[in-house]
């Protein structure tokens, strides 16, 4: 089993640096998922009594669940994870009205909808903690330079002495640093939990990380062990 990074260098990992741009990329497209299946499932239903509404709502259905695929894809690329897909529910003949009605029917297709619309609110919210980190990282490395060049120091927290002030406000940064391995695992381990809950198979959701995936860190396993289920095409 790979030995855990020590704390000290646990910042400068790629597995930290993954996980940040996990967070920051699930904020960006949580804004989109949200968006477009928000806007699919409006006009479905203002057009409900309509032909052309049915057909919306399907390619809603076709949004959300191609959405699932590629955030298990994510998750699997970008954090090591082996996620089992869940089984759909299929038409017992064949025919549109047949395999729209599968689908309507199917609890998958509606927590595949329930995750393109949590992911705004979750994802905002860790990509506002990771950002704030990054500010106060920023700033420790650029408020030395700042702070001499504007002849500021002596009036700002930390001050008069330009050592007091760097010390107060790079050290800010430099508490940031190290705690920013503890934080974007934290958030990216709640947002699997989601993907694990509404995307993957079993009752809550299966998800296993690997021994050896080339990342740094030891998650362990986030669930039970994956198991061979029909993947969904």
């Amino acid at each position: 089993m790979k030995k855990q990074t020590p704390w000290w260098r646990a910042q400068f990992t790629r597995d930290t640096w993954s996980r940040a741009l996990y967070v920051v990329l699930s904020a960006v497209l949580g804004v989109l998922y949200f968006t477009f299946v928000l806007l699919g499932l409006a006009l479905a239903l203002y057009a409900l009594l309509v032909v052309v509404g049915a057909f919306v709502l399907a390619g809603t259905f076709a949004l959300a669940r191609a959405i699932a695929r590629w955030e298990r894809a994510r998750a699997g690329a970008m954090l090591g994870l082996t996620i089992v897909a869940p089984t759909y529910r299929q038409p017992q003949r064949p025919g549109l009205l047949r395999r729209f009605g599968a689908r309507l029917r199917d609890p998958q297709t509606w927590k595949d909808i329930s995750y393109a619309l949590l992911s705004l609110p979750i994802g905002a919210v860790c990509f506002m903690l990771v950002a704030a980190l990054g500010q106060m990282i920023f700033r420790a490395v650029t408020y030395p330079f700042i702070a001499l060049a504007e002849n500021t120091y002596a009036t700002d927290w930390g001050g008069p002495t330009y050592v007091g002030a760097v010390a107060l406000h790079s050290g800010q940064g430099l508490f940031a640093l190290f705690l920013l391995p503890l934080i974007v695992r934290g958030l990216t381990r709640l947002q699997t939990a989601t993907v694990g809950w509404l995307l993957a198979a079993g009752p809550t959701g299966q998800l296993d990380r690997p021994h050896a995936t080339g990342h740094d860190g030891a998650d362990g396993n986030l669930g039970a062990s994956s198991v061979s289920r029909p993947v969904a095409r």
